[in-house]
C-alpha cells in the first residue's frame, strides 16, 4: 500500500467559541456589568450619605453645650426685666453682657423664633395653657412665656405658649 493515495484529515482546534456558547457568555457578561454598575452606584449612594451625615454632625456637633446656655440668657434678660432702676449702670451692664451673649449665640447659628400671632405648631411650640379669646384666631399662640430657638432648620428648644381657643357664648 502506498501511502500516496490516502488522505490525511487535520482537525483544526478553534478556541473561538461555537455559536451555542456566544448566548450565555454575552448574558454573563451583561449581568455582570449590572453588578458592577449597582455596585458602583451604591458605593457613590455611600459616600454622598456619609458626607451628609458629617456635615450634618458638624453642623449640630455644639448642640448640647448651647441648649445649657439659652437658660443663663434667659435669666439675663429676666434680671433686666425685674430691675427696679432702668438707669443704673449695673443694669446697663448686664443689659450689654446680654447683648453680647445673643450675638455669641447667632453666631453659632442659634436664632430666636418669633412665636406670638401664630399658628400653633407642635414641631416649634410647647402648649402649656389655652386661653379663652376673640381677640385672635383658635389655635394662634396668644402669649410667649419661653423663647423657642433654632440652631439652623432644627428646633433645639420649643417656645413654651398660651394657645387661643374660641371664648364661649355664656359669657
Amino acid at each position: 500500500m502506498s501511502d500516496e493515495g490516502d488522505e490525511v484529515t487535520l482537525e483544526v482546534q478553534d478556541n473561538a467559541p461555537a455559536a451555542d456558547d456566544v448566548n450565555p457568555l454575552e448574558a454573563e457578561l451583561s449581568r455582570v456589568k449590572d453588578q458592577l454598575l449597582r455596585t458602583a452606584a451604591e458605593f457613590d449612594n455611600y459616600r454622598k450619605r456619609q458626607k451628609r451625615e458629617f456635615d450634618e454632625l458638624k453642623a449640630y456637633a455644639g448642640e448640647k453645650v448651647l441648649v445649657t446656655l439659652i437658660p443663663i440668657l434667659d435669666n439675663l434678660d429676666r434680671a433686666l426685666s425685674a430691675a427696679p432702676d432702668k438707669k443704673d449702670p449695673v443694669v446697663d451692664g448686664v443689659k450689654m453682657v446680654a447683648g453680647q451673649f445673643r450675638r455669641a449665640l447667632e453666631d453659632h447659628g442659634v436664632k430666636k423664633f418669633e412665636a406670638v400671632g401664630k399658628p400653633f405648631d407642635p414641631a416649634r411650640h410647647e402648649a402649656i395653657q389655652e386661653r379663652e379669646t376673640n381677640d385672635m384666631a383658635p389655635g394662634s399662640v396668644v402669649e410667649e412665656f419661653q423663647s423657642g430657638y433654632m440652631l439652623g432648620e432644627r428646633v433645639i428648644r420649643p417656645a413654651m405658649v398660651v394657645v387661643a381657643k374660641k371664648a364661649s357664648e355664656a359669657n
